[in-house]
């Protein structure tokens, strides 16, 4: 009969596995199960949230393309055009009513030349063009410009979509429409400024997206994927962080921009897998990123682990007993079996 140590090393390793082995299968199922749980539920939270910002800043962009047309249309900005001293000062006082009824930050009105025929803040600090760099008047110039060939390509109205000022300063954006004569022809067009921080409260947002949500809004400028709005690691993001389209940084931002909203898996800027959802936003041409980190999203699955482990380890030291027990009976047992026939001899 084989001694203890023999019996007990012949009869753990079956034991802990009898013990173990539906352990891990249970625990294995279960984290499966919680897996996929926490995916979809992060999921639906994300896309909620991203189709929900997308809807807002859409509508934002759409308010301040109707209050453009608006001022457009109204028989006062042909009267401030035309820069007639008489009646200005009515027609001054209608604007400002319509710059208070939309709430807009800034009005303003070009001629047909780009030149600033009349301008207005919210503030009422300052009745004429805003003070502002040489860079920062040329890239306002040039992308209001840009807008300007849209609507005479056939766009109603447009939202400008600046790339930033040499300087460094974060561009202005503004909606702009154009304003008529009479016999149809365009007099002018009206400038709404659209109010950043409007933007940047809503993309900002953050309930439901943990402690690694994000979410980032960009725009194509040439051959550039450009983000133009803070984020949440990055407060000077805007119109800062940007990259060569194809370099493969934020693929599916990317993809986005150049078709239809998605959702699923990517990489962020850190490298860092993250589940995710991409939304067009038409009325300002960008699409916005809502994103969150996949090991915050599979922290619940931890504890899992922890209790599987625990468990496995209880019932194979409960094993390595029962082992211990039965081996050393069976090897008692053989010892006696074995003394019997000497002594009967």
């Amino acid at each position: 009969m084989p001694r203890f140590p023999t019996l007990f090393l012949l009869l753990a390793v079956p034991f802990v596995a009898t013990a173990t082995v539906p352990v891990f299968l249970l625990g294995f199922e279960q984290e499966k199960t919680l897996a996929t749980a926490l995916d979809r539920s992060a999921q639906s939270m994300i896309s909620a949230t991203s189709e929900e910002k997308a809807k807002r800043l859409d509508a934002l962009g759409r308010e301040h393309v109707r209050a453009a047309l608006a001022i457009a249309s109204d028989p006062s900005a042909l009267v401030l055009l035309a820069r007639s001293a008489e009646p200005a000062s009515d027609a001054a006082a209608r604007i400002d009513a319509l710059l208070g009824a939309f709430e807009l930050p800034r009005v303003a009105l070009l001629g047909v030349d780009g030149g600033t025929a009349f301008e207005r803040t919210a503030s009422r600090e300052e009745d004429g063009p805003a003070l502002e760099s040489v860079e920062d008047a040329q890239s306002r110039a040039a992308a209001r410009a840009e807008a300007v060939r849209r609507i005479r390509r056939g766009d109603a109205a447009a939202i400008t979509r600046p790339d930033k000022a040499p300087n460094g300063t974060r561009p202005a954006l503004e909606a702009i429409a154009p304003v008529r004569d009479a016999n149809g022809a365009i007099a002018g067009h009206a400038v709404v400024g659209i109010d950043l921080a409007r933007i940047d409260a809503i993309v900002g947002e953050t309930t439901g997206l943990g402690k690694t949500g994000e979410s980032i809004c960009a725009v194509v400028l040439g051959n550039e994927a450009v983000v133009t709005t803070p984020t949440r690691a990055d407060p000077d993001a805007a119109y800062a962080l940007r990259w060569n389209l194809g370099e493969r940084k934020l693929v599916r931002l990317e993809e986005v921009l150049f078709g239809n909203s998605g959702r699923g898996e990517d990489k962020d800027l850190d490298g860092e897998a993250v589940l995710g959802a991409w939304t067009r936003i038409e009325s300002l041409g960008w699409s916005i990123a809502v994103t969150q980190r996949r090991h915050e999203i599979s922290a619940p699955l931890e504890p899992v682990r922890q209790r599987t482990m625990l468990v496995a380890a209880v019932a194979g030291a409960a094993a390595l007993v029962v082992a211990a027990i039965a081996a050393w009976l069976l090897s008692r047992g053989g010892a006696r079996a074995a003394k019997g026939p000497a002594s009967r001899s």
